[in-house]
């Protein structure tokens, strides 16, 4: 199998426009093993991903996929697990003979029509986050541009969902300032009003709301909120 770069390019633009479509985890992988399926000499992409010390399944694009996905989880032996452990790209282009190396794994792999697999670190700002696994069905070696042009497939989908985590996660912290920022202003005004209500100090009046929140077991700008919209006289 042969691939250019004109089609490596239109790939490329293809994916990444897939993933502004439709950004889920299992959506970007989904694409990732479709897309590797599409330019290299595969005939089933998996992607497993490392969480908390535990390997899980992202994807399997094929039923032999599924097949060395499930067995390498379970057995915790594999060039997948291999490749998650030292961080590094492993290389099977002919899987029977890594029988000595995977006493486990190489049979069962085989009986469910594996060939080759070639297991390609993922990683994200420094960590190390999973593999990509292609999987042949013959004893398939992989050129370097087969393998550079996975590789870039492979950062495209590690990039963008670190991407979308850090938008989630500044819109939070937006929101929680926002939040932060509405609920000083409702307590500046009902001290506010409280200060004028009995001529004390703004001191004095935040006292007043703090102590009648907690007889009642109340936030204290729920309270701020009852005395500003005048359903409360404390």
């Amino acid at each position: 199998m042969t691939t250019n770069d004109d089609q490596i390019g239109d790939a490329l633009v293809a994916y990444i426009g897939s993933l502004t479509q439709d950004h889920t985890v299992e959506a970007v992988f989904r694409h990732l093993g479709d897309y590797c399926t599409e330019l290299l000499p595969a005939d089933g992409v998996g992607v497993l991903l490392l969480e908390e010390q535990n390997l899980t399944v992202a994807t399997a694009n094929s039923e032999v996929g599924d097949t060395v996905e499930a067995l390498e989880v379970e057995l915790q032996e594999g060039p997948c697990v291999e490749c998650v452990r030292i961080g590094h790209p492993v290389l099977v282009p002919d899987l029977a003979t890594a029988a000595d190396r995977y006493p486990r794994f190489v049979p069962r792999a085989i009986e469910a029509g594996a060939g080759a697999i070639h297991a390609l670190p993922m990683t994200g700002h420094g960590d190390l986050v999973g593999s990509l696994n292609i999987i042949s069905l013959q004893p398939t070696e992989l050129t370097e541009t087969q393998l550079s042009t996975a590789r870039m497939l492979a950062d495209v989908a590690v990039s963008y969902i670190f991407a979308v985590r850090l938008h989630e996660e500044t819109s939070e912290l937006a929101g929680q300032l926002q939040n932060a920022l509405d609920t000083r202003v409702v307590i500046e005004q009902a001290k506010g009003v409280l200060s004028e209500r009995h001529d004390e100090s703004l001191a004095q009046a935040f006292n007043r709301l703090r102590n009648h929140a907690r007889s009642r077991s109340t936030p204290v700008r729920e309270i701020a909120r009852q005395v500003i919209e005048e359903r409360l006289q404390p």
